[in-house]
């Protein structure tokens, strides 16, 4: 990867967020050739670094305690 330099156009994280994406970026080019292992490692790599400390991280996902919502969609109503 040596012959070749990575440029930020434009991006709205800090200078160190920034280095961190290179360096995880770099690892993934060197470690696989496959468009999609590259970009679940890199994935990996920015859960692990930069997750929230909340137990869950993203905003869709319901506490387990919450019973799951009947999906109505399939159900035919009478007009």
């Amino acid at each position: 990867m040596s012959d070749r330099k990575a440029v930020i156009k434009n991006a709205d994280m800090s200078e160190e967020m920034q280095q961190d994406s290179v360096e995880c970026a770099t690892q993934a080019l060197e470690k696989y050739n496959i468009e999609k292992d590259i970009a679940a490692h890199i994935k990996k790599e920015w859960y692990v670094m930069y997750r929230p400390s909340s137990p869950y991280p993203r905003p869709f996902l319901r506490p387990p305690s919450t019973p799951p919502k009947k999906n109505h969609s399939a159900t035919a109503v009478p007009q």
